[in-house]
């Protein structure tokens, strides 16, 4: 009896083995599946702290973590299904991302539409590294106001205070002889002081192609500030 109830532990003993090693390849078959979707994952963390910052702008705007729970579900549930991996992930994405957008939308007055699909791009391309913080951070502050001991060169149409926000960007890693440049030829910078639509103007030299959008948003910014909610449109779109 004793042995035949040893052979029977062994044969269980087996078989359980064989189901665990079953079980070890299935976990790491999900495994490997889950950490697929952490792109979605980034792409929701991103824009839920995106929309819980637009309560320093107006207190009523306020998301509860349990109302997103559900839309970001019902995204992935609506989301166009696909059987490659990649497309299905990108398919979530697009849908999640134009679905709050539409219901966050909603629910901000008008006013702050704009600032919000501007909030939602900017984010979005920190995260790819597309935009440096210390250019974010100026343009939303104009940078901490100090001294200057670089005489401005176009007192006649450039203020101090533009010519301090130049000098501040010329400090900023992308912008290097900026400063000399607009002390050496003030002139050409004119033209987009001028400009019914300074905006859409080429800046001097090879600044023009040296700069992505964002960054030429912060020369426009201290020489036309009037011009900039203009220039987020743009760059949103």
């Amino acid at each position: 009896a004793a042995i035949n109830a040893l052979k029977e532990s062994k044969i269980i003993s087996n078989d359980i083995k064989e189901k665990q090693a079953v079980a070890d390849e299935t976990e790491k078959q999900i495994d490997k599946v889950r950490a697929g979707y952490v792109p979605v994952s980034i792409r929701g963390q991103i824009l839920y702290f995106t929309i819980a910052s637009l309560a320093n702008i107006e207190p009523t705007y306020q998301y509860s973590l349990e109302w997103y729970t559900a839309l970001f579900i019902t995204g992935i549930q609506k989301a166009q299904p696909s059987k490659d991996m990649q497309k299905r992930l990108l398919n979530i994405i697009d849908f999640f991302s134009y679905s709050l957008y539409a219901n966050v939308c909603r629910s901000l007055l008008e006013k702050d539409k704009l600032l919000f699909s501007f909030l939602m791009t900017v984010r979005l391309q920190q995260e790819v590294g597309d935009i440096d913080y210390a250019e974010w951070y100026f343009l939303i502050t104009g940078g901490v106001v100090t001294e200057n001991p670089h005489k401005n060169p176009a007192k006649e149409w450039l203020s101090d205070k533009a010519w301090g926000e130049i000098c501040r960007i010329a400090d900023l890693a992308a912008f290097p002889g900026l400063r000399h440049t607009f002390q050496g030829n003030a002139s050409e910078w004119r033209h987009i002081y001028d400009s019914s639509d300074p905006e859409n103007e080429n800046l001097p030299g090879d600044w023009d192609k040296n700069l992505g959008q964002f960054q030429k948003m912060l020369i426009l910014r201290a020489i036309r500030p009037d011009k900039i909610v203009v220039a987020v449109r743009s760059f949103v779109m």
